[in-house]
């Protein structure tokens, strides 16, 4: 009998066990916080989207570089391809830091927004003054027609894009990011309080239908039936589709959390709290670590789909095989490659580079913080003087391409 209720015992004490394992997270208090935290935190992430932007502005170069001649070009053909996925995970990274900074608390929407809106400013005005003043300036004084002369210069900039725009200003992206998540998730203390908060949470239609706008019109451009101003191209967005979808979807997550959270009694002011813990902040690495390679798959499946809607009723590896061969010579071959540059200029395809980075996530922590805030302040203009090293040292290095170059756009 003894044995019998000795076993009674340890059976309870071993459900109890797992109930504690198990409980919901609006159960778990604050103060009872585990340890762990990645060794990852906003600062690591900024460094890394820093690096990957000037990354982006070597690929640039290269490609430049690569329309020289052919034999430049398949010489450059494969660090072009590693630099260019590399630099796709800029906006990535600089997206997670700004989670990161908002759920913690330590920088704020505030800062964010002002941040964001000076750099997103600063590039489209920088953008403008460089080229209309500068570049096709010093063009004109050789030509002497400053209209023939834009006319040539917004020719040879369409032609860096496959599908006739450029979209390189990162920086919107986050700050409509940004004010998605403010809209949505910001508490206002003096207007749009009480019934009238409906109408500020409405407000957060107004960045995702900039997105889609940008989208459309990029398509429209795609499929030849529009012409996108060249003073617009700083203002189009970069974000890939799917890589939008995800960052709703991790928004989403905190706000359905949040009214699961004071569903069960709890207020929102525990739900900051909550935040803040090292619990939720593991939970919402592995939660975004799993949607990204969600994200991968769906977006491999979506250009799967688009190559077979394209070939018609050849086969994948067919439509694949075409377009290798097409490389060498077949005329329906290099339109094949041409379509799949395209749809990749739309952002299909980019999402791949989402799949390394759920590694990233899981040694990732936004409660983890950091001393020598003056690091920070610091991270951008380091980011801007690397951009402008990379572009000198692409300028010495494409000299010896100049005269190829020249031939090739006259």
């Amino acid at each position: 009998m003894d044995r019998e209720h000795g076993a009674g015992r340890e059976n309870d004490m071993g459900r109890q066990s797992v109930k504690k394992t198990r409980m919901k997270f609006h159960e778990i208090d604050p103060e009872k916080d585990i340890r762990y935290r990645g060794p990852l935190s906003y600062r690591e992430f900024r460094i890394l989207g820093w690096l990957c932007i000037a990354l982006s502005q070597a690929a640039l170069i290269l490609s430049l570089a690569m329309k020289a001649g052919p034999e430049i070009s398949r010489s450059l053909q494969s660090p072009y391809l590693l630099l260019t996925s590399i630099s796709r995970m800029s906006l990535p990274f600089l997206l997670i830091a700004n989670f990161a900074t908002i759920l913690d608390d330590s920088e704020g929407y505030k800062g964010q927004l002002l941040k964001n809106g000076i750099a997103t400013g600063a590039i489209f005005l920088l953008f403008l003054l460089f080229y209309y003043r500068y570049l096709v300036g010093a063009v004109n004084a050789f030509i002497g027609s400053r209209g023939e002369t834009l006319q040539d210069m917004d020719e040879i900039l369409r032609s860096f894009g496959t599908s006739g725009f450029l979209a390189f200003n990162l920086f919107i992206d986050l700050l409509l990011c940004t004010l998605f998540m403010f809209f949505l998730n910001y508490r206002p203390k003096r207007f749009f309080t009480g019934k009238k908060l409906i109408g500020f949470r409405l407000l957060s239609i107004l960045p995702v239908m900039y997105e889609v706008a940008s989208f459309v019109l990029k398509l429209l451009s795609f499929k030849g039936l529009v012409r996108i101003p060249v003073f617009a191209f700083p203002l189009l967005t970069v974000k890939p589709p799917v890589a939008m979808l995800v960052f709703l979807v991790l928004v989403l997550f905190i706000k359905t959390r949040e009214y699961r959270f004071r569903k069960h009694g709890r207020t929102h002011k525990e739900y900051q709290a909550f935040l803040k813990t090292n619990r939720n902040s593991l939970q919402f690495s592995v939660f975004t670590a799993v949607i990204l390679v969600i994200a991968a798959i769906v977006d491999l499946v979506i250009v799967t789909l688009l190559i077979l809607l394209h070939s018609g009723s050849t086969s994948l590896q067919e439509g694949m095989a075409a377009a290798q061969e097409g490389i060498a010579s077949a005329q329906e071959g290099l339109d094949f490659t041409r379509y799949l540059s395209e749809i990749n200029t739309l952002g299909f395809g980019q999402s791949i580079v989402l799949l390394p980075l759920a590694p990233f996530m899981l040694l990732f922590s936004y409660t983890r913080t950091r001393r020598h805030l003056w690091i920070d302040i610091i991270i951008p203009p380091a980011g801007i003087v690397l951009i402008i090293f990379t572009y000198l040292e692409g300028i010495l290095y494409g000299m010896r391409y100049l005269p190829s170059l020249l031939q090739t756009f006259s």
